[in-house]
């Protein structure tokens, strides 16, 4: 167990070393860089460049998503306290909206759209994007970013003890389809409603033991 214990140690240094390197690489850069641009700057370095790592652990609040094949050095927004509560604001506003139509989270596409022209200035080189918007929401305490497709939000505090996607797909089940449905007019219905892109979400699969999927239904246990 020591050995393993150690051997785990040793992969994670030359880890954090890299990450390292990138944050100072994207720092010097002060711009969005495309994932197969770094991964080919890094390649000689390490044969897998694992971003989700970096984003989320080595450099979490760092090292932001600017777009779905981007990064950026948080550094390069010229970001501050006042700017993170500016657009803390408009998400409540955002969510607020949303409630009066019984919708328990937000959409950053959405919000950007309805309210862009509301955001708080960024560097002069640099234009929001939504999954900016989605990062940098996710990267204080009041809201927690949901999902890969970086655009669905909630409060973290939250009446409903919403934490997860699979949380907030179970509470859409039970409150707007009764607890059963049948599985691909709830999965349409999930789509539309921006909670999934085309790849099905694990939760429809029957692994969580909060539902059962017979057939073409899936139900709440």
């Amino acid at each position: 167990a020591k050995t393993a214990k150690t051997a785990s140690r040793a992969e994670r240094r030359p880890r954090a070393s890299l990450a390292r390197e990138m944050l100072g690489y994207l720092e010097e850069q002060a711009k969005p860089c495309k994932t197969r641009d770094l991964a080919q700057f890094f390649r000689q370095k390490s044969k897998n460049v694992n971003y989700q790592y970096f984003v989320s652990r080595a450099c979490k609040e760092k090292i932001l998503w600017y777009t779905k094949d981007s990064l950026i050095a948080r550094q390069a927004l010229e970001w501050s306290h006042e700017k993170q509560a500016a657009i803390e604001d408009l998400a409540v506003r955002h969510l607020e909206q949303r409630a009066e139509c019984r919708k328990q989270y937000g959409l950053c596409s959405e919000l950007y759209r309805e309210m862009g022209d509301q955001l708080p200035e960024i560097a002069p080189h640099l234009t929001w994007t939504p999954v900016l918007l989605h990062d940098l929401l996710g990267s204080g305490t009041r809201f927690t970013a949901l999902g890969r497709q970086r655009d669905v939000f909630i409060l973290t505090e939250n009446p409903h003890h919403i934490a997860t996607l699979d949380d907030l797909i179970f509470h859409t089940l039970l409150n707007d389809y009764g607890g059963t449905a049948s599985r691909r007019a709830f999965i349409t219905g999930l789509r539309k409603s921006g909670l999934m892109s085309k790849k099905t979400v694990t939760f429809l699969t029957g692994k969580d033991s909060r539902v059962i999927v017979e057939g073409n239904y899936i139900r709440i246990a």
